[in-house]
């Protein structure tokens, strides 16, 4: 792009009616209140300040931030085809390629990547007969496409997975009394002999809802993944160019106080009805934790089986306590790749309840 064609792009985008938001510093925008703070913190502060959806300058480009569920289902998912393309961050585009990613790229490609992984997670032993139907289609697959799909899938999977689980750990120390009582609901559904498996989740709503809440509470990808607008588009009464970045801001959607009732406590029945025997479908959507719209999580089912087969069978065995006396749950966590919990010690007590282990 010439410097007549950037300086026209930046007039444009200037012209535009973006959502309200703190007045940036030249050059710098906003990024110097960041300094000291939790950025999700300051970033939902702002959010709630200006009625939810807002405006965050990054440098000199903006960066529209989503802090309400319902602007964010207008957008995310009522305009999914604009809201559904990433931002690729320049140092993984120099480093790597977006090309074959199905992380980063976006269009015709990245739908193509998606169908196939879909496909291969609802039955693995098929996806060599899908891959083939696609024949006529003339889309190519190269071996570092697919070494690119799997690279994504195990760096945004495992990590995601494992932090969850150690915020997992946490708030059960921090909650012995569901320790005690996941433990009993299991063994009601899995033999004692027996390790759980996928099957048993419908079976243990409670130990599902555990799981739902670690992952409210510890929201890992506060900010969620950066996406931008695909064409020029209007939400929510503003003006959105297209390139524009934009971000869902989990955190502040996890702790909103019309959507959940005491944000601030851990309380996994908040997602059981009312007999206690099965997840409330409302109050599961409203969980982002793996995104939303059409860019959602390519591996959120095969996640959440994964965090209960883990989470179930840790607890099954082991009673999990903190090892300082003192200590209590730390909800101030480190930025990474993901947002994860500070290092804490744990002692695991191996249970030996005759009706849990033989």
């Amino acid at each position: 792009m010439s410097t007549t064609e950037q300086g026209y792009e930046l007039a444009r985008r200037a012209r535009a009616k973006l959502p309200p938001g703190l007045t940036p510093w030249p050059l710098l925008g906003n990024l110097p209140s960041l300094i000291g703070t939790e950025p999700h913190l300051f970033i939902t502060k702002v959010g709630n300040q200006f009625g939810g959806i807002s405006t965050f300058f990054k440098g000199t480009s903006p960066v529209v931030v989503f802090n309400r569920l319902d602007q964010a289902v207008e957008a995310y998912v009522k305009q999914n085809i604009v809201f559904s393309d990433r931002s690729i961050p320049p140092l993984w585009e120099r480093s790597f390629t977006s090309k074959g990613s199905v992380l980063w790229e976006n269009g015709p490609m990245w739908r193509f990547h998606r169908r196939n992984i879909h496909s291969g997670i609802r039955h693995i032993e098929s996806s060599n007969e899908n891959l083939s139907s696609k024949g006529s289609s003339k889309t190519e697959i190269e071996e570092k496409d697919i070494w690119n799909t799997f690279f994504d899938l195990l760096g945004a999977g495992s990590d995601t997975s494992a932090n969850t689980l150690l915020w997992g750990v946490m708030y059960m120390c921090g909650h012995p009394e569901y320790q005690e009582r996941i433990v009993e609901e299991l063994a009601n559904v899995c033999p004692a002999s027996e390790i759980v498996t996928a099957d048993m989740k419908a079976r243990a709503p409670l130990t599902y809802a555990a799981i739902l809440e670690v992952m409210r509470c510890a929201t890992i990808v506060p900010l969620g993944v950066p996406r931008v607008t695909a064409r020029d588009t209007r939400i929510c009464g503003y003006d959105l160019p297209k390139g524009t970045e934009v971000w869902l801001n989990e955190y502040a959607i996890h702790n909103d106080v019309n959507l959940w009732e005491e944000p601030n406590l851990f309380r996994p029945e908040r997602f059981l009805n009312a007999s206690r025997d099965s997840i409330l479908t409302e109050k599961r959507n409203q969980l982002v934790a793996f995104g939303l719209g059409r860019r959602i999580c390519v591996g959120k089912k095969l996640a959440e089986v994964e965090l209960f087969i883990v989470f179930s069978n840790l607890f099954k065995r082991y009673r999990v306590r903190f090892a300082e006396p003192n200590q209590k749950i730390d909800k101030v966590g480190i930025f990474g790749l993901t947002y994860f919990p500070k290092p804490f010690k744990v002692i695991l007590e191996k249970r030996t309840d005759s009706k849990l282990l033989t």
